[in-house]
């Protein structure tokens, strides 16, 4: 059965209650929903996640940062505020 994984603006607007058989956690959305966490308790949530995904053999970790080399970075007189 091939595996599932979700993008991090699912785990923000939609808050999955359970996951189907066959998840993945992507290390990169641990990354990002630590980024916006209020307090400690949340961190600490997702760090005993990450290291439950990691111990089943269930976390995806890019072996490379692709980003930089395949996107043009952007400067700030580069952007448009409205």
């Amino acid at each position: 059965m091939p595996g599932t994984t979700y993008d991090t603006n699912v785990f923000i607007r939609e808050r999955p209650a359970y996951f189907p058989a066959g998840f993945f956690m992507s290390a990169v959305v641990i990354q990002e929903l630590a980024a916006g966490a209020r307090d400690n308790s949340r961190l600490k949530e997702l760090h005993a996640a990450q290291k439950r995904y990691e111990k089943e053999g269930r976390l995806l970790v890019p072996d490379e940062i692709l980003i930089p080399r395949h996107t043009r970075h952007l400067r700030l007189e580069d952007v448009t505020f409205a």
